[in-house]
């Protein structure tokens, strides 16, 4: 476990705005020459684009949130939970496929609680007692830069402190409704040939361990069926359509899924950056109002500007607890990739100015090994 420095707040006069710290334009630069027609891209472009632009959202938002600010670019952004958790419940998947290129088969609800138990570890220096120990990965190695300690969401490290994995009917944290189990929930949208209802059920078992409310997973599974979506080349309309639509098909019976998704819905009628807080729960904004602010950041951000996202996270500061801004920057920068399917503000030298190199270099041998199993093979003539 690597120590990070103490948190404190970032004060900033209403002069200074964050993609002015961070050396970001807020307006669009217009196309990128080096980047593909917008028509050309590919779900291995958007799946690539999804990973960088969510951890600098996460990134974006940490900075935004906790950390002493020198008023530098020349200071990196750092990645916080949100992005190492997403990070290791991709590569739990990842050991899934794995296994079946040999010919065996995994779990994968018990390979992804193996996979944060290994994201623990990087927390805490140690599994959780009596918890299995499993074999360590690539991702765990000391070198990888997961392993800092960045206020990680207490809700997920005293879920994965059960002696046993959580299942549906024994969930863990019953009332949790934070949004850290919504930006962990990727990887489920990026898995190729799988019906709608597996995806659900996979993304509800993965919540569980550590989020027992409905709240969390139905706002886990209606992020996580957008995504799917936008990488299949949707606009955000549609994508936010389909889910919701297919949700309420599939448990109409349910009233207090049917509250969640109206909460989440209301962003196509009036997009709201500012995620307010609940009465009920006044430490945290809870999962459905995080996922409709990300959604209505990225609605009115049309040309997928970094710094356009910048300065929404700024705007959301004292409005919403200083937990939420990373996961909030997340998810948008997430669903603006998945949307856009290219870099975040159109070029790459931005994410290699914005993230550390060892922050790049994990995010792309992610997307490697992802898509060594998940791309479709080319074409061949006969």
């Amino acid at each position: 476990m690597k120590n990070s420095h103490e948190p404190s707040l970032w004060c900033m006069s209403g002069q200074d705005k964050l993609s002015d710290v961070c050396a970001l334009s807020s307006t669009d630069p217009g196309p990128d020459p080096h980047m593909p027609d917008h028509g050309a891209v590919t779900a291995a472009d958007r799946i690539r684009a999804t990973l960088h632009s969510g951890a600098v959202g996460d990134a974006l938002g940490y900075r935004c949130s906790w950390e002493q600010g020198t008023k530098s670019s020349s200071s990196p952004l750092a990645i916080s939970d949100d992005t190492q958790m997403s990070l290791y419940v991709m590569d739990g998947l990842l050991e899934v496929m794995e296994w079946a290129a040999e010919g065996s088969a995994a779990d994968p609800p018990a390979t992804v609680w193996l996979a944060m138990l290994r994201w623990y570890r990087s927390q805490r220096g140690d599994f959780p007692e009596d918890t299995p120990r499993p074999l360590l990965r690539w991702i765990d190695a000391d070198d990888q830069p997961l392993g800092h300690e960045r206020h990680p969401d207490p809700v997920c490290l005293s879920g994965l402190e059960h002696t046993q994995m959580r299942l549906i009917n024994r969930v863990a944290n019953p009332d949790a409704v934070t949004a850290t189990a919504v930006s962990r929930a990727s990887g489920y949208a990026m898995l190729p040939d799988i019906d709608h209802r597996l995806r659900i059920s996979l993304v509800r078992q993965s919540v569980v361990l550590t989020h027992g409310s409905t709240t969390a997973w139905v706002s886990a599974a209606v992020f996580a069926l957008i995504l799917t979506e936008l990488l299949a080349g949707s606009d955000l309309d549609r994508a936010v359509h389909q889910a919701l639509k297919y949700l309420r098909q599939e448990n109409s019976v349910e009233e207090q899924l049917s509250a969640v998704l109206a909460q989440i819905g209301r962003y196509t009628e009036q997009p709201t950056l500012n995620p307010g807080r609940d009465a009920d729960h006044p430490q945290r904004v809870p999962a459905d109002r995080v996922l409709a602010c990300a959604l209505g950041m990225v609605a009115t951000n049309p040309s997928g500007s970094l710094g356009v996202l910048a300065d929404q996270l700024f705007d959301c500061l004292g409005q919403a607890p200083h937990e939420d801004l990373s996961t909030l920057g997340s998810i948008a920068g997430q669903l603006l990739g998945a949307r856009d399917g290219h870099l975040p503000h159109h070029r790459r030298s931005d994410l290699e100015s914005a993230l550390a190199a060892d922050q790049v270099a994990v995010l792309d041998e992610m997307a490697t090994r992802w898509l060594k199993f998940t791309e479709p093979l080319p074409e061949t003539t006969g």
